[in-house]
């Protein structure tokens, strides 16, 4: 295994997945449109989910196809991957673009990243009964009356969810059917974001919590 196996590898995959994604969302759009075109309007809609898709798959796929090498080579081989995607041909023109797709990389990958956990982490704990949800997830749980947390916890939940303070959340499925939420996760690719941003919620929802 080297580096350009694994770069080849997340590469074709990120590759037919941003096509097999593009291709569906659009097949969508076109049957339910009346004029049968995809609008202008939704292009920037359709390549962001696209891209976040191939992202989230092409990480998940080369962290099970190279289970020895580190994660972090495999997600720079998807960042890399990804930026030439958008750049293209290395002239004057691709440097403007390099910067616009790595900012395009930041907001689809840090939702794809949370999503690669929760996917890889609820099947690591499925043995436990324990699953990772998006805040998304949570949310819908505590509006259909889903979590069996005392009302004091249930209405901190949903302050954290209020705030967007937490990416993540782990519930318990107890074996008489009733779910608990018992912790939250920040999940980031940045160090400085955690240590810079986030140290300081963290510490408050521990002490709040515990």
């Amino acid at each position: 295994m080297t580096i350009s196996d694994i770069r080849d590898y997340c590469g074709q995959i990120y590759a037919d997945t941003y096509t097999q994604e593009r291709q569906r969302i659009e097949s969508e759009i076109l049957t339910g449109s009346t004029e049968g075109i995809i609008p202008v309007s939704k292009e920037s809609e359709i390549e962001t989910a696209s891209q976040k898709e191939a992202i989230k798959i092409a990480a998940i796929e080369g962290i099970k196809h190279f289970p020895e090498a580190e994660a972090a080579l495999i997600w720079r081989a998807v960042y890399e991957t990804h930026v030439y995607r958008k750049s293209g041909i290395n002239d004057a023109d691709t440097i403007s673009k390099v910067i616009s797709a790595d900012q395009s990389r930041k907001k689809s990958s840090g939702h794809a990243f949370e999503e690669m956990i929760k996917i890889l982490g609820t099947a690591a704990l499925h043995d436990s009964g324990i699953d990772i949800l998006l805040q998304r997830d949570l949310n819908t749980l505590i509006k259909a009356q889903e979590l069996s947390n005392e009302p004091r916890d249930i209405s901190r939940l949903k302050e954290q969810i209020k705030a967007s303070v937490f990416d993540l959340y782990t519930v318990v499925h107890t074996p008489d059917g009733k779910q608990f939420c018992y912790g939250c996760i920040q999940s980031k690719t940045s160090v400085r974001d955690r240590v810079t941003r986030d140290r300081e919620p963290s510490m408050q929802a521990m002490q709040s919590f515990f």
